[in-house]
């Protein structure tokens, strides 16, 4: 995997030939707005992004290995979903599926920075307690290092400073164990949502990002406010996830039957419009024009007259 949020695995079924072996992606930079071809495994994550600070007695990457087992559990599902143009029927292969798409939503980079906030909060309000005073700094640093803790030494006034601009550090660990968290909390609420798959028009494609899965409000007229945000367990939301160039799942929070549906030009339009709004970073493509949403609701795009 990479830094970008996406494992190679997945981008495969983006690429010009649909496979691992052979097929190319387009990749735009949303920050510079810079264009590139590359192919999926060479866009991977560093592999310390998951790595455990652990001694030498313990595998560092044990949990990107637990991911790589998950995504080839999920691995068969994806291709009997695309082979087969059907969501699972049988229990196992909709858990795996749904354990996929939560581990999806957790292990994006854009995911860690938002867990860390109320972390980094709660930290900032300890500290700054802890620091009220120099006297209470000093006192602070002596108890922890009569508890083992090795501190540098380093003057009140520096510390005050870090502590206003914001640098409150979270530990690798730390950060892992709320991905981990968030993601177990995710299964049962991606379980109870109401999925159907979506399959693009010919010469259409859906295009993937390093944030996968969007969750918006089905009103596309009702505002995201701070106080008003739409979620997994919200009623009135629709995810989308993209699976390949040709098929994506979209659920909702309510009560209906599983399904299929062939969707022309302005669906998918209207999905790779929210892989646009919504990624960190990268947007990976099959080709480099796909089609997308003008704010006004026009399709634009160089293929964007549905064949």
């Amino acid at each position: 995997m990479n830094e970008a949020g996406v494992c190679g695995g997945r981008l495969a079924g983006f690429t010009d030939a649909g496979r691992p072996r052979g097929g190319r992606l387009s990749i735009v930079d949303v920050d510079s707005g810079e264009q590139h071809t590359g192919k999926p495994n060479s866009e991977a994550y560093a592999r310390d992004f998951y790595r455990l600070e652990v001694d030498k007695s313990r595998d560092p990457f044990a949990l990107e290995a637990w991911f790589s087992k998950h995504d080839g559990d999920a691995a068969p599902v994806v291709r009997a979903i695309e082979s087969e143009e059907r969501l699972p029927t049988d229990s196992e292969s909709y858990t795996q599926l749904v354990t996929f798409i939560a581990l999806m939503t957790a292990r994006v980079p854009a995911m860690r920075e938002h867990l860390a906030i109320p972390l980094r909060h709660l930290r900032r309000v300890v500290v700054d307690l802890a620091t009220s005073s120099r006297e209470r700094c000093e006192h602070e640093i002596r108890r922890a290092r009569e508890a083992g803790a090795s501190l540098p030494d380093v003057s009140y006034e520096k510390v005050r400073a870090a502590i206003k601009a914001g640098r409150i550090p979270i530990a690798q660990a730390e950060h892992l164990r709320n991905m981990i968290t968030f993601a177990k909390a995710a299964i049962p609420m991606l379980g109870a949502r109401r999925w159907v798959l979506l399959i693009a028009a010919e010469q259409q494609h859906f295009i993937t990002s390093d944030s996968p899965v969007v969750v918006s409000w089905s009103d596309p007229e009702r505002a995201v406010t701070f106080n008003n945000a739409p979620s997994l367990g919200t009623q009135q939301t629709d995810l989308t996830f993209p699976l390949t160039k040709r098929l994506a799942l979209l659920s909702r929070l309510e009560e209906g039957p599983f399904g299929v549906a062939h969707v022309d030009a302005n669906v998918v339009a209207n999905l790779n419009s929210r892989r646009l709004l919504y990624a960190d970073r990268f947007i990976y493509s099959t080709r480099p024009d796909f089609v997308w949403l003008t704010r006004d609701g026009r399709i634009a795009g160089l293929n964007a007259n549905p064949c």
